[in-house]
């Protein structure tokens, strides 16, 4: 009891950091991602035994659940370097194209705006999460993956809940979901596990200082998700063609995708 109160007051502390921020945006939405490192002390007061310091500290900072790393033979690993030359030359081509679109005016300016931020994200998404396990395995630890190639998913379910932040999701699965799943209650988890989503993003929104409307965009753009996950449920998704079932997906997340990347594009500056 004694860690898990301990875990809530360095959560609670931390969550207060960015208001006392310079006013700059891009400072304080900086600053408001700290609470989301301290949001894995409660895995650790969660976690038997003793952790030494180090571990505690590695765990805070590390963007994936250190309990799950080996110690592996140190090696360069070719595939993942590719993957981070790749993923950087899709983020620069979309930097690029950003560049070009003072030409462009009304519907299709805000249309590629917002495709080339869609495109970036998952750009510097999939090669920042390599990075991290690249540099972790040339020192010999294998870590698990980050990300699980979205592009590839077939279902809203399959891009939040395996491909996409998969310590994110593992996260709201253990803490959020799988209680209420035990009390027999799933929908209520699928909606629990969103809304903690939704109020994280939304309080990071509020803390970086982009208004009330940004905040409210942020927080709405995971509830639509999760309304999202629970109509495949109902639709029979994965009995769909391939191609169906990924556009649909496709659809799902770009759709709404104004709401969420709007507020980034702020942070940005772009």
């Amino acid at each position: 009891m004694a860690r898990r109160t301990a875990a809530a007051l360095l959560l609670v502390a931390a969550a207060t950091v960015p208001w006392f921020a310079p006013a700059e945006i891009l400072p304080r939405a900086l600053l408001a991602v700290v609470p989301l490192a301290c949001m894995k002390t409660i895995q650790i007061a969660a976690t038997p035994g003793a952790w030494p310091l180090w571990r505690r500290l590695w765990h805070l900072c590390a963007p994936f659940d250190v309990c799950r790393t080996q110690s592996v033979k140190p090696a360069l690993e070719w595939r993942m370097l590719g993957s981070i030359l790749l993923h950087g030359a899709i983020g620069g081509a979309a930097l690029l194209v950003f560049a070009q679109l003072k030409g462009l005016t009304g519907l299709l300016h805000a249309a590629t705006r917002m495709l080339c931020a869609a495109v970036l994200v998952y750009a510097l998404a999939e090669s920042m999460a390599e990075t991290v396990r690249l540099g972790h395995r040339i020192v010999g630890i294998k870590v698990p993956p980050i990300q699980r190639v979205p592009i590839l998913s077939r279902s809203a379910a399959d891009f939040w809940g395996e491909r996409w932040n998969r310590p994110m999701s593992e996260w709201l699965y253990r803490f959020v979901f799988l209680p209420l799943v035990r009390r027999r209650h799933p929908t209520l988890g699928l909606f629990a596990a969103f809304g903690v989503t939704a109020a994280v993003h939304a309080w990071m929104a509020a803390a970086a200082g982009l208004g009330a409307q940004a905040t409210v965009m942020m927080g709405a753009f995971f509830l639509v998700q999760g309304a999202a996950v629970f109509a495949e449920t109902r639709l029979g998704l994965p009995t769909w063609p391939a191609l169906a079932a990924h556009t649909w997906t496709v659809f799902v997340l770009l759709a709404p995708s104004p709401l969420f990347l709007s507020s980034l594009l702020r942070v940005l500056r772009f």
